[in-house]
C-alpha cells in the first residue's frame, strides 16, 4: 500500500514516469490491488504510453475496483485519442455499472456531439455573460 500512496503522490507532483514505477512495485507486492492498476493506467495515459493504459483499466475492473470510475476514465482515454467508438463503449459500461456516473454521461454526450459534427455547447460562464449583457437570453424579472 505504501508504493500505491507513493505513486499517487508522485503523480500529483507531475512525476508520472516515477509514479508508474511505484505503481508497478505496488502491483508486484499485491497483484490484486485494483487501485494500483487503475492509477497506473492514468499515469500511462498521461505519459502517452497508450498501449498499456486500456489493459490496466481492464485489470482494475476485473479485480473488482470501482467499475464506473475505471470505465469512465477508459472512455476519457479513448476520447482523447479520437477513438470515439471505443470511448462510447467504455462510457456505456460505466453507466451500466452506475447509472449516476456523471463523468460517463458527460463524456458520452461529448462523443455523441463529435459524431454528429455539432459544435460544443458554450460554457456556463459564457452563457451567464450573455445574460448579464441584456441579451434575449437574460433571466426573467425577479429571477436573480
Amino acid at each position: 500500500m505504501a508504493h500505491l500512496n507513493n505513486g499517487i503522490s508522485l503523480e500529483d507532483t507531475g512525476r508520472a514516469e516515477e509514479s508508474v514505477a511505484s505503481y508497478d512495485e505496488a502491483i508486484r507486492s499485491d497483484p490484486s490491488l485494483a487501485r494500483a492498476h487503475h492509477s497506473k493506467a492514468g499515469a500511462l495515459a498521461t505519459l502517452g504510453r497508450n498501449e498499456g493504459a486500456p489493459g490496466s483499466y481492464d485489470e482494475a475492473i476485473r479485480l473488482g475496483g470501482p467499475a464506473a470510475d475505471a470505465y469512465a476514465h477508459k472512455g476519457d482515454f479513448f476520447a482523447r485519442l479520437g477513438r470515439v467508438d471505443e470511448a462510447l463503449v467504455a462510457y456505456d459500461e460505466a453507466i451500466s455499472a452506475d447509472r449516476y456516473a456523471a463523468r460517463a454521461h458527460y463524456g458520452r454526450a461529448g462523443c455523441s456531439t463529435a459524431l454528429a459534427g455539432l459544435p460544443r455547447r458554450p460554457s456556463a460562464t459564457t452563457r451567464r455573460s450573455r445574460w448579464t449583457r441584456g441579451s434575449p437570453l437574460r433571466t426573467p424579472a425577479g429571477a436573480g
